[in-house]
């Protein structure tokens, strides 16, 4: 009950400066975009796989200066000395930054999936289908946990800069490295860009979305291990 308050405040505090509907916004957008070129539907999740790779950089950023912002504003310091565990302040608002961005991942696939899938033989099958987005959506949750890292220790304005560049380093590395097998923890990116030639798309999914996971947890250890040693 406690973290979904914190969460709960969280949210709350990214609606009323609008990120929240930033967060929602960006990778719907993408979506929308990867419909366009409706000539070459080839291109669709292409231009998906890289929407959401830029959808997940700008979201670090905001991930990064929303939480400076926070611990900068004593938020975080005055919860901590109300015997709130810092791991539970850092986990709610990640919790809460990485809900809008999954909704918005799931809406625009989705979008993408059923623009495509009147044709009479859709080349994936849904479950395929969702393990490669799910896979894409842990390379995003990788991007705000390097902004979380970030925003750890740093001011806002530096924490989104350096968030942006590293994410956005990370994130494009897992678009253009050839994703079979999954090598590199952001792989669902590719793997989504290549999803109509994938030969095991499902097994391919499901292993770049635990790589990810497992990376998106150090991540947030490492955050956890900076933040518990900053002044609020």
């Amino acid at each position: 009950m406690a973290g979904f308050t914190l969460t709960r405040m969280a949210v709350r505090e990214l609606w009323i400066s609008f990120r929240l509907l930033l967060l929602l916004a960006l990778p719907i957008v993408a979506g929308l975009l990867a419909l366009l070129p409706s000539s070459e539907p080839d291109l669709a999740q292409p231009i998906l796989a890289w929407g959401v790779a830029a959808a997940a950089t700008l979201a670090s950023g905001l991930a990064a200066s929303a939480w400076a912002s926070e611990r900068r504003r004593g938020t975080a310091g005055w919860l901590s000395l109300r015997a709130v565990p810092r791991a539970s302040i850092l986990v709610a608002w990640f919790a809460a930054l990485a809900l809008p961005l999954l909704v918005g991942i799931a809406a625009g696939a989705l979008l993408v999936w059923l623009a495509s899938g009147v044709a009479p033989s859709p080349p994936l099958d849904a479950l395929s289908y969702a393990s490669l987005v799910g896979a894409a959506a842990v390379a995003a949750l990788e991007a705000l946990a390097i902004g979380i890292v970030f925003g750890s220790f740093l001011r806002p304005m530096a924490a989104a800069v350096l968030a942006v560049i590293a994410s956005g380093a990370l994130l494009a590395g897992g678009v253009l490295v050839r994703p079979e097998p999954p090598v590199v923890p952001t792989a669902g990116l590719g793997l989504l860009a290549h999803a109509m030639d994938l030969l095991r798309p499902l097994a391919d999914g499901l292993q770049a979305l635990g790589l990810g996971l497992t990376l998106t947890g150090l991540l947030l250890g490492a955050a956890l291990l900076i933040f518990d040693r900053v002044d609020l």
